[in-house]
């Protein structure tokens, strides 16, 4: 009987090892993951950083482009509400006027007439 008992014995100590290897196995296999995760966290990272760096060159010209944005239709608004105060004739006069200097740019830009 007790020859049983050693044998049940090292077969389940067998089993055990054969288990703690699989186990070992797959932490191996987990930690190449794991690292493979790091490298590509730090390629994200390292493109982050890229981006924001592109990001704050191109912060002056934004901010630059919205401010002359904002100046622009704030001079829109004050020529529109001058126009506005004019006597009905005189807007239609600019109206034409401006309408006679748009089509003359565009008929030299189209290159309908070369001189």
């Amino acid at each position: 009987m007790t020859q049983n008992i050693e044998y049940s014995l090292s077969e389940i100590l067998g089993k055990i090892d054969n288990r703690l290897d699989k186990l070992d196995q797959k932490i191996d296999n987990l930690s190449k993951d794991i690292n493979d995760i790091k490298i590509d966290v730090a390629t994200v990272k390292e493109g982050q950083n890229g981006l924001n760096k592109r990001l704050d060159d191109w912060k002056p010209i934004i901010t630059q482009t919205t401010d002359k944005t904002e100046n622009l239709s704030k001079d829109i608004n004050n020529l529109s509400e001058k126009v506005g105060k004019l006597k009905n004739w005189r807007q239609l006069a600019i109206i034409i006027v401006t309408g006679f200097i748009t089509s003359l740019f565009w008929i030299f830009r189209s290159k309908i007439f070369t001189f």
